[in-house]
């Protein structure tokens, strides 16, 4: 599951009031469900752990159906 992620720097001393994060995914069916509900559930802890000052945001900004590969070809080419 790769993540992205930008760096922000800042003064010491000082503290940052945003942070971007993106994760693509691709799994079968229900697990993918699972585990962005696991990934926003640590998110909200740390946020909460870190005195964030409000909730974090999430934004999905796309979703696509599992691919189900037809048993026929995908035995010929496992067999190949």
């Amino acid at each position: 599951m790769p993540v992205r992620k930008r760096m922000y720097r800042c003064a010491p001393g000082s503290a940052i009031d945003i942070a971007h994060a993106a994760m693509a995914s691709r799994m079968s069916r229900s697990p993918s469900r699972k585990v962005l509900a696991a990934v926003e559930r640590i998110v909200r802890a740390e946020a909460q752990a870190a005195g964030a000052p409000r909730e974090p945001e999430f934004v999905r900004l796309a979703t696509f159906p599992p691919t189900v590969n037809d048993e026929e070809p995908t035995r010929r080419v496992a067999d190949a």
